[in-house]
């Protein structure tokens, strides 16, 4: 059976998911994944010990629901939507996040200066007027947005300068909700294929200037789903996914075969701050991390040049300046850098 992660990749590029109305559009990506189910019916039975009839029946579910979601919304009725989106979630469980995650915040730099400790964390309340809409986050709330690389940090942003980007670590000191929609590489189990189906109809690409992304009707939804879900336990949460430029091939710089070593440089985690503060910054969120000061390769290249060479490690990720930002920032953490540096011998 194909890498399932591979094979969404694949189909969220053909023609018929990257244009057209948004339910063609949807429909279309979950109908690939509904021939890949009846393909790999016979592995997949074996595997969940689930009939194909009932993976059928969960597939033909989901689009309904989804359908709905999209239709009461586009006719301005986002009540109708809303209510269907908790519902289709409802029954979906979340993980948790073990403390000592790696986890890195990007933000184009503006000149030659870092930015405060308190600028590389999430936009302040008293500048909401700031916030716009993001494919898992809504207009006016605040959100810490952290990536599992450098990397994927700055492919977020739109691939700002690198030298002038700054950079710095975080890593959890207490373990945290997440709403995992991040494909899996193989379905396991029926919640598998709900979820599968959820989070293709959460990944069709946007166009990055569009003023309305109707790509982000389901994924807006969702992320308020959730925070009506963690209103009345208070519980900090934050929603996973795979960053859709890989998915959809803007994500170029290095090849990814979809190993599991490499998908894992391509995770996106969104930290609401759903509070009610006149300003500042969320303590509650602040009370789970702990992060490193402010980096910036433009500052390295002045203060350690010796170490701004290849590291040979027999991967171009790590002996890329990207995999030295992440070493120079696990180091700053107090962690132990998956980059191996090379070592000089003098005379």
């Amino acid at each position: 059976m194909e890498n399932l992660i591979s094979q969404s990749s694949v189909w969220l590029r053909e023609e018929d998911c990257l244009s057209g109305a948004i339910q063609d559009r949807t429909m279309a990506v979950l109908a690939k994944f509904h021939q890949f189910i009846k393909v790999n019916s016979g592995e997949l039975e074996h595997i969940t010990k689930v009939s194909s009839d009932e993976m059928q029946k969960i597939i033909n579910a989901c689009k309904t629901d989804i359908g709905n979601i999209l239709n009461a919304y586009l006719r301005g009725n986002q009540h109708i939507s809303l209510t269907t989106t908790e519902t289709l979630v409802k029954k979906m469980g979340t993980k948790t996040v073990p403390v000592g995650l790696r986890l890195y915040k990007a933000r184009e730099g503006e000149n030659h200066y870092l930015f405060s400790e308190e600028e590389m964390f999430h936009i302040p309340f008293d500048k909401r007027d700031k916030i716009g809409n993001q494919r898992y986050s809504i207009s006016g709330i605040p959100c810490l947005y952290l990536g599992s690389s450098s990397y994927v940090c700055r492919e977020e942003l739109g691939r700002v300068n690198f030298d002038m980007c700054n950079y710095c670590g975080y890593t959890n000191i207490l373990p945290i909700e997440v709403f995992d929609l991040s494909l899996p590489s193989i379905i396991s189990s029926l919640d598998d294929i709900k979820r599968v189906c959820i989070i293709l109809a959460c990944s069709l690409s946007a166009k990055r200037d569009a003023l309305f992304k109707e790509e982000y009707i389901l994924p807006q939804n969702i992320f308020q789903a959730l925070i009506l879900r963690h209103h009345y336990n208070h519980k900090v949460f934050c929603i996973k996914y795979i960053s859709t430029h890989l998915l959809n091939g803007d994500a170029d710089c290095f090849e990814c075969n979809f190993s599991e070593k490499e998908i894992s440089r391509y995770y996106n985690y969104v930290f609401p701050a759903a509070e009610s503060q006149k300003k500042g910054y969320s303590a509650k969120l602040k009370s789970y991390f702990t992060k490193t000061k402010t980096v910036a390769m433009f500052r390295e290249k002045l203060v350690s040049l010796d170490r701004l060479i290849a590291g040979g490690n027999d991967d171009a990720y790590l002996d890329s300046q990207f995999g030295l930002m992440d070493a120079l920032l696990d180091e700053k953490m107090g962690l132990e850098p998956i980059r191996k540096e090379m070592t000089f011998l003098t005379l």
